[in-house]
């Protein structure tokens, strides 16, 4: 005698269907992707920040040794006619950029990251497509 839940089962001999779980599977399907594009992102944008901070060390280490040598340059050939009025120009420039460059990060910070942009706007479609 066999029992009918077990032989008309397209799975595996024993294991018993449950329509509960059956109907979760997509949903968990679901899930599972969502979680996997967060993943993504996140790995993505921490590429992102180490490449950026890579870079910017490497740029700013460059640029203010060529700055310090230029300055120098710069007072050694005035020294003597107009060492003030250079040092005091170099010293105005190098304020000016320096503001330039905080007004810069400001803003940069301002915007903020588009982290988790791409899965806020899956999860929107998601919603909007179980609302219909």
């Amino acid at each position: 005698m066999s029992d009918s839940r077990t032989s008309s089962s397209p799975d595996s001999p024993g294991e018993r269907r449950h329509p509960v779980l059956d109907s979760l599977r997509p949903w968990v399907a679901l899930l599972q992707v969502r979680l996997q594009l967060l993943a993504l992102e996140v790995e993505e944008e921490s590429l992102r920040l180490k490449h950026i901070l890579a870079w910017g060390a490497v740029a700013a280490i460059c640029l203010s040794m060529a700055a310090v040598c230029g300055a120098v340059l710069l007072a050694v050939l005035f020294w003597e006619e107009h060492r003030v009025a250079v040092l005091l120009s170099l010293c105005a420039l190098f304020v000016g950029v320096g503001g330039v460059a905080v007004v810069c990060v400001v803003r940069l910070v301002q915007q903020g990251s588009q982290l988790f942009a791409a899965s806020l706007a899956e999860l929107q479609r998601d919603q909007d497509r179980l609302h219909r």
